[in-house]
């Protein structure tokens, strides 16, 4: 795919995490875990359709690429699953731009959000390639801790 801007990015993973069009579930889960000041200062981030386009086409190529890499049974620990777990990685830094509290209410969200069918059901991929995903993050934040 074409390279993204930083604010490009910044509204990919916005669009992901805080739609409006997503279920109500998923927005009840916002509610929970993103502060007031939070869901103000990411509604006063400048988004457009563009940029929503943009968001889905590359959530939707990440998981793609993980359900891929899945299928042909690839290493999570592999170096195409790391390169992929860094990709996502970029899009969230871009999200959160490195604020702990920010980082803390997008964990938290996905966390509660993996226990709700009805919420991930409004998420991007599938069960498999989110689950390839995740499984090649943490094999990304071993490697870099190690």
């Amino acid at each position: 795919g074409a390279s993204l801007s930083s604010d490009d990015l910044i509204n990919l993973i916005k669009e992901t995490t805080m739609s409006e069009t997503k279920s109500p579930a998923v927005d009840a889960l916002i509610e929970r875990h993103y502060s007031p000041a939070q869901r103000q200062a990411l509604a006063e981030r400048s988004f457009t359709p563009t940029d929503q386009t943009a968001v889905e086409a590359a959530w939707n190529d990440i998981y793609a690429e993980a359900a891929r890499l899945a299928d042909d049974g690839a290493d999570p620990g592999g170096e195409p699953a790391l390169a992929l777990a860094r990709r996502a990685q970029s899009l969230i830094e871009a999200f959160t731009q490195r604020d702990q509290g920010l980082d803390a209410s997008l964990q938290a969200f996905w966390e509660e959000a993996q226990s709700k069918p009805e919420v991930m059901a409004a998420m991007p991929g599938t069960a498999q390639s989110r689950a390839f995903l995740g499984a090649a993050q943490a094999a990304l934040r071993s490697r870099e801790a190690g």
